[in-house]
């Protein structure tokens, strides 16, 4: 009876956890939800730690477990008394604990908070539209004249697009045994409108979600894409580093110069980055954004999530996230390679791969590899 009720507040814990730390992420993402509630983020923050301790205190573990959850939350706390921030902790703590728990409540839950934000943050930039469009985000873009709608969604289209890619993977991967080709049919046509809305390039990451799934019957396809992903950090990192420095590559100097003005520029910046900051293990305060250099202003920032964990977010993401798509590969759906390679695609062209807004495909890569194996363990 005992372990039965503290099952449930375990769980209860956990879910809950799961469903504040998607909102303060999602949130963070809307002009008109967050100065609400930034009043209330201290007391938000304050119970969320309270939750982190319960879903620790009420957990089933085996000291080796137990240990290992100490040595990581350890590394969290480093991470805090550097730089004050949170969310090693928060990641930690959500990962460890998600292999027992159902992954399709966990979706249903991130979706419901993901979706529901987004679809606010689009009837506020229609009502902002009708009434009063100075108080809309409208940016143009460092290379291009075409003006990027930001959809309410915190200052920068960047955000809408986030929400929009990972709101669509929690959706394929809940209902994709269900969908018709229509569906992707309507996918790729609804990117297109938000991309002619908003002008995030990052949103044809999409498009690799028919465009794999259409290959799910060929072995040889999956089994590369499997390697992809047990290899994909060290992949994707070798790649971004090569396609930064090529221009002083003999050779692809004109390729560089291609990939920098496909990416709006996004290339440049990261090389700027690079040549001004140090590697960091456990992450740094680096500034970004319009710098006085010189007597000139110039704008760094590390678009590419690889690079800028090595810059500011700190190495230890990349062997963290390294080690789990390693361990978990052999035991992905071909649904969950999906969603992971358009995660590890997104992070090519956007830093915030490292929030609650994009995290679903790592809480699916976890589950899938130890979800049973952590339940026929408790049982015996």
């Amino acid at each position: 009876m005992m372990d039965t009720l503290k099952l449930r507040n375990h769980n209860i814990a956990y879910y809950t956890l799961l469903a504040l730390l998607t909102i303060d992420s999602a949130i963070r993402n809307s002009q008109v939800l967050y100065p609400i509630y930034q009043m209330f983020e201290q007391a938000v923050i304050i119970l969320i730690v309270v939750l982190m301790l319960g879903v620790i205190c009420t957990a089933r573990m085996k000291k080796v477990q137990f240990v290992l959850l100490m040595i990581m939350e350890m590394f969290g706390v480093l991470i805090y008394l550097k730089l004050g921030r949170m969310f090693f902790l928060y990641l930690i703590n959500i990962l460890f604990f998600c292999a027992d728990k159902d992954i399709e409540k966990t979706g249903r839950i991130m979706l419901r908070i993901l979706s529901g934000i987004f679809s606010f943050n689009i009837i506020c930039t229609v009502y902002f539209w009708i009434f009063d469009r100075s108080k809309l985000y409208i940016r143009t873009s460092i290379l291009e004249p075409r003006p990027q709608l930001d959809l309410s969604c915190g200052g920068h289209p960047n955000h809408a697009a986030c929400l929009f890619v990972f709101i669509t993977c929690i959706f394929f991967y809940l209902h994709i045994e269900e969908l018709k080709k229509r569906y992707f049919i309507g996918l790729i046509l609804m990117t297109i409108i938000m991309y002619i809305i908003i002008g995030s390039e990052a949103l044809f990451v999409i498009f690799l979600l028919p465009i794999i799934w259409n290959f799910k019957d060929n072995k040889t396809v999956m089994t590369v894409l499997r390697k992809i992903v047990k290899y994909g950090i060290p992949i994707i990192l070798a790649v971004s580093l090569i396609l930064m420095w090529s221009s002083y590559i003999p050779g692809l100097s004109n390729v560089a110069e291609w990939m920098n003005n496909v990416s709006s520029g996004r290339f440049g910046l990261s090389i700027e980055a690079m040549n001004r900051y140090p590697l960091t293990f456990l992450g740094a305060n680096t500034e970004f954004g319009h710098l006085q250099i010189r007597g000139e202003d110039i704008y760094v920032y590390a678009d590419n999530a690889y690079v800028y964990m090595l810059i500011n977010a700190g190495i230890i993401y990349l062997v963290f996230l390294g080690v789990i798509l390693f361990l978990t590969a052999q035991t992905l759906e071909i649904k969950e390679i999906v969603i992971i390679l358009v995660y590890l695609g997104y992070g090519l062209a956007e830093s915030n791969i490292l929030s609650f807004t994009c995290i679903f495909p790592l809480i699916v890569a976890v589950h899938s590899r130890w979800g049973q194996k952590i339940k026929s363990t408790l049982k015996s």
